[in-house]
């Protein structure tokens, strides 16, 4: 069972947007009973997980008899999946992505960069994510330097906005991504106009798009563009990723020298 104190997961937050959706497409309350029966799969784990974070939210609220209830004014709007709570996941199948491209874990680093200084200002200026590589060849001088950065959305916000999003930070990275948390066959049968317009604009502005598969089950990443490598200018690299890194990150950059 989740505990309040932590982050909730994927899946509780889907299951507390059904519970809330039902609640008021009935316009009724249900008994937990049936709740945790249709909606929670017979899991009490989960159930409970579920109903305490609506309660501690203020979405849903107890009545008698074991009945759950929408709290006052609650409508189907305020439940909602901030994407926020699509970061831990995504990282991970950031990570999947670039080991599968052969980079040990001692040649990259990922970070969450979306809040992580002031003096990056702007609306379209701070990456989700930052990665740095660094890659060197058995039978070439010098070395591969790579700045990545990831615009990561919620899946009714995964559109064309995010690919232009992106390719505002190419001004400090090598290379730009956005990542949807969306099954490609569903986007595909959902918004063919929009797959289309973001597949169009990835590719004539060289930015990348990830996929990642059933986010909140049994994740999948899917590398659909890869990012068109743009020459490093060595003097906003730096600026940007003294903002946005960890002293951690740097210090594991500063290895790599």
């Amino acid at each position: 069972m989740e505990e309040l104190n932590t982050p909730p997961s994927l899946r509780t937050l889907e299951l507390l947007i059904t519970i809330v959706e039902k609640l008021v497409a009935e316009k009724a309350d249900l008994t937990r009973t049936w709740l945790k029966r249709y909606v929670c799969s017979n899991d009490d784990g989960i159930a409970d997980a579920t109903l305490k974070l609506g309660i501690a939210k203020k979405l849903l609220v107890t009545k008698r008899q074991g009945y759950i209830g929408l709290a006052r004014g609650v409508s189907a709007a305020d439940a909602v999946i901030g994407e926020e709570s699509y970061y831990p996941e995504v990282e991970k199948q950031i990570k999947a992505i670039w080991l599968g491209n052969n980079y040990s874990n001692s040649e990259f680093l990922v970070e969450n960069t979306a809040r992580r200084n002031a003096k990056i200002v702007g609306p379209w200026t701070r990456p989700d994510f930052t990665l740095v590589s660094h890659k060197k060849f058995p039978f070439t001088i010098g070395h591969e330097f790579d700045v990545v950065t990831f615009e990561v959305k919620r899946p009714d916000s995964s559109n064309v906005l995010a690919v232009f999003e992106a390719l505002s930070h190419t001004s400090a990275a090598t290379k730009a991504y956005v990542v949807f948390p969306l099954n490609p066959k569903d986007w595909t049968l959902a918004s063919p106009e929009q797959e289309i317009r973001v597949r169009d604009e990835c590719a004539k502005h060289g930015v990348g798009l990830i996929l990642v598969q059933d986010i909140s089950g049994d994740p999948k990443p899917h590398h659909i563009i890869k990012a068109r490598r743009r020459e490093i200018d060595h003097e906003r690299s730096s600026a940007f990723l003294s903002a946005v890194l960890t002293s951690t990150g740097k210090e594991q950059i500063a290895k790599w020298k």
